[in-house]
């Protein structure tokens, strides 16, 4: 036994290979000999351990940004129109993601419409929703909100960048709103170049009405000096009742829906984070000529704060501008609404009085959260686009009520 901490191991005494008798030489492991190699190979297995664990943590880091980069990628620039006019979309988009202005957004988006009417289903522009005299006439109204200032033209005729005319009433007049033949004649004057609204689709349109009794319309009943063009003896349409003719308004009076609503609203947000908005529509089909719809007024056809968000709408005009929906939207956003639940509030003052109506709300609050609410039409949606979405994307929303 070896004394002190000397732990011996011997050999044999005769290496049997070495016939001299030679001793072979002990190998000898002392206890430091042995921590030391313990503290070693620990040393070696807590790198192996540490490295494979800061590995991991650097994968599970790089997916967790990546996933971060997606969900905290900003909500605006941002546009959001209502109806998937897509063409649109990508128009006002285009101009968003290249630093463009909020303002610039909405003539673009609403130009697409105006001039070219069947990238929006007719629902826009010329060539559509003629009057009761055969003419398309066209609202727009357009909005910054970060000045507040607003321009737009109603029953404006033979001129076809609605919007773009209701933008240089804003840039060059302290007048907000114009009408009918004056609107026309600013356009005029100020550069736009005159032309007929009128298409043989429109005028196809007009004698197939004619030739049906001119109706539907939006008479409650109707005059003794428009009755000379119908056929008194169609008894499905009109009750004789004495020597006028009660027409009835469920009959004759179109419902407003998806297929002649004439109406994109539009709201953005800039880079820098300024709200603008717009609305375009070349109004009911068959409306009595000189009507104004809720397309050319602020706080209907389109309404945005600068501090809160924006909203656009849709539907029956006649009705929902009775209740500045839109301006009703952006106060319940800033009531603490999310842009859904303000458009449903909004909404839902309207139908207490008119439950029959239809109507479509879309909004976007200040954060470019967007929402959306419907009743009366049978399907409603709105296409929208921002950095996390990348693509134009189309929403389906149902009514609520």
């Amino acid at each position: 036994m070896d004394s002190g901490n000397e732990a011996v191991i011997r050999g044999s005494e005769e290496d049997p290979l070495h016939s001299s008798g030679e001793r072979k030489p002990k190998f000898v492991i002392t206890t430091g000999t042995l921590i030391l190699g313990v503290i070693v190979a620990v040393l070696f297995a807590s790198i192996i351990i540490v490295t494979v664990g800061i590995t991991l943590l650097m994968i599970n880091s790089s997916d967790k940004q990546e996933r971060e980069e997606v969900t905290t990628k900003p909500l605006y620039p941002m546009i959001i129109n209502t109806w998937p006019f897509i063409d649109a979309t990508s128009a006002g988009w285009d101009i968003l993601r290249n630093n463009g202005s909020g303002l610039d957004a909405v003539e673009a988006a609403n130009n697409i419409c105006e001039e070219d009417p069947e990238a929006c289903g007719f629902s826009v522009g010329f060539g559509g929703s003629p009057d009761t005299n055969g003419e398309s006439t066209l609202d727009a109204m357009i909005m910054h909100a970060p000045t507040r200032q607003v321009g737009a033209v109603a029953s404006l005729r033979r001129v076809k960048k609605a919007t773009s005319v209701a933008r240089q009433v804003m840039e060059q007049t302290e007048q907000t709103l114009l009408v009918g033949e004056d609107a026309t004649s600013f356009a005029l004057y100020v550069g736009f170049l005159e032309e007929s609204l009128t298409t043989n689709r429109s005028r196809l349109m007009y004698q197939n009405w004619e030739a049906a009794g001119r109706v539907p319309n939006y008479w409650k009943e109707q005059p003794h000096n428009w009755n000379k063009t119908l056929n008194s003896n169609d008894d499905n349409i009109y009750n004789q009742q004495e020597e006028d003719y009660e027409v009835s308004e469920q009959k004759i009076r179109r419902r407003v829906n998806e297929n002649n609503h004439d109406t994109i609203g539009v709201v953005v947000i800039d880079e820098k984070g300024d709200i603008s908005c717009g609305c375009s529509t070349n109004g009911l089909t068959w409306k009595i000529p000189g009507r104004v719809g809720d397309g050319s007024l602020p706080g209907n056809g389109a309404y945005c704060d600068n501090e809160v968000g924006g909203a656009a709408q849709t539907g029956d005009g006649d009705v929902m501008m009775r209740f500045t929906l839109t301006r009703m939207t952006v106060w319940y956003m800033k009531m603490g609404r999310s842009p859904t639940e303000a458009a449903k509030e909004a909404i839902n003052e309207m139908v207490r009085f008119y439950p029959k109506v239809s109507a479509a709300i879309v909004a976007v609050n200040k954060k470019g959260e967007v929402g959306a609410a419907t009743v009366g039409f049978g399907e409603f949606q709105y296409s929208y686009v921002n950095p996390r979405v990348e693509n134009v994307t189309v929403v389906d929303v149902e009514p609520y009520l």
